[in-house]
Formats: C-alpha cells, sequence, structure tokens
C-alpha cells in the first residue's frame, strides 16, 4: 500500500517527506502530551496495554471502571477549572509505588 493511500485510509495520521520533519512532529506530539495530566496519561497506556490481551467487551469494561475512577480525581476537577478559567491546569505529579522501586 502506498503512504498517499494509507494516509487517505486513516492507517497513517501523516506522510513526513525528510527526518527532520518527523523529529519535530515527534517532539510536538511529545510535548502536547507532557501538558496532559500524568494520572491520565498513565491510565492510558494502562488501557491500552490491557487491551491487546483481552476482548473488545473486557476493554470496553475496563475503560469504563477506569473512567468513573478518573471523573472523581483532583486531576478531572483541575482540568475543569483550567478549561473554564482559560489557563493551563496545572497536574501533580504521579510517583511510582514504593515496592515497584528497586
Amino acid at each position: 500500500m502506498y503512504s498517499e493511500k494509507a494516509l487517505k485510509s486513516g492507517l497513517l495520521n501523516e506522510i513526513y517527506t525528510d527526518k527532520d520533519q518527523l523529529i519535530n512532529s515527534v517532539y510536538k506530539i511529545a510535548r502536547d502530551i507532557s501538558y496532559k495530566s500524568p494520572l491520565a496519561v498513565s491510565s492510558t497506556k494502562k488501557i491500552i496495554k490491557y487491551s491487546l490481551d483481552h476482548s473488545i467487551h473486557d476493554s470496553l469494561d475496563y475503560v469504563a471502571l477506569w473512567n468513573s475512577n478518573m471523573l472523581q480525581s483532583d486531576d478531572f476537577y483541575e482540568a475543569i477549572s483550567a478549561k473554564i478559567q482559560k489557563r493551563n491546569a496545572k497536574f501533580d505529579d504521579i510517583y511510582p509505588s514504593p515496592n515497584l522501586i528497586k
């Protein structure tokens, strides 16, 4: 499949003409992710990892469970407040469980 056809079919988000354009785009995506809630980014990664080994039905149930939990987080309220106040959100860092640090 040619790149233009892959782009049109939705298999690609963008076609880059050279390495510099690709690297600049990757850094922009990383910067955009860095402004998101660390809790939301971490949760999304866990959901994607879970979904790789489970059925669609089980994965959607897992997403629903995570989403209901996220609606109660401080990050959710901070994101809503920041949006209403037209400012950048300020999220707390999250840290790995102490038993995971060795």
